[in-house]
């Protein structure tokens, strides 16, 4: 005759091993799904902190004006009222990166302003400006029409001018801190460091420019890179 007792035994242990085995089923899904968790909601918050940390916000032509909306900036380019070649350049204080400003030129307390032609005594004098670029609390102007330009780095929270170069017309770009951009030397262009020199002098003049990396919060280490031979108008 079959233990009746022997029975109950063994399909109580095969119940406590099933139960086992589905636990451990549950523990592993519910670390996964975790583990699957905590890796999405750190990619979502690595994508907001991206986002948030994101200079240019947005860039538009409204009213007649070109505007251009920086995390603490929002600078407002109207053409020259004296119709010379040039823009008026004003830059309006953000009280925070999500603030919300008209693409409206009108001056405001506390705002910047750079008139292309300068109103007052004496010849007006138009700079042909043009806005180029915003880093920080720094602010860069190109000046000129012409294959040799100047350019003007101003600081905006001392509202002051702190640097200017010339340039050549051509490469003119910042990347992270660093400006690059070419300029004449003071080398005279000849046979051995300008192969063309003949032929340039024939078209009016020849000149020798390096390529400079200059640190716009440290402007004084300015460095030539590499120079070259060109045609100078």
């Amino acid at each position: 005759m079959k233990n009746i007792e022997d029975t109950e035994v063994v399909e109580s242990d095969e119940t406590f091993t099933t139960k086992v085995i589905v636990s451990i089923i549950v523990g592993i899904l519910v670390i996964g799904g975790g583990i699957y968790f905590g890796i999405k909601n750190n990619r979502e918050n690595r994508i907001k902190e991206e986002l948030n940390s994101k200079e240019v916000l947005n860039d538009f032509t409204l009213n007649g004006n070109n505007c251009y909306d920086r995390s603490k900036y929002f600078v407002i380019t109207r053409a020259d009222l004296t119709e010379n070649a040039g823009d008026d350049i004003l830059v309006k204080y953000k009280k925070d990166k999500h603030q919300k400003i008209d693409c409206k030129y009108l001056l405001e307390k506390n705002d910047f302003e750079l008139l292309n032609t300068p109103i007052g005594d004496g010849p007006a004098v138009s700079y042909a400006q043009h806005f180029s670029f915003i880093k920080d609390n720094l602010i860069i102007v190109d000046e000129g029409t012409g294959t040799n330009r100047d350019f003007v780095i101003y600081d905006l929270d001392k509202q002051e001018q702190v640097f200017t170069d010339n340039y050549s017309a051509g490469l003119f770009d910042l990347k992270d801190n660093i400006l690059t951009y070419w300029r004449k030397t003071n080398d005279v262009p000849n046979k051995e460091n300008c192969s063309r020199v003949d032929e340039y002098m024939k078209m009016g003049g020849a000149k020798i420019e390096g390529k400079i990396t200059l640190d716009i919060f440290n402007p004084s280490e300015k460095k030539f890179e590499a120079f070259r031979c060109s045609y100078e108008e």
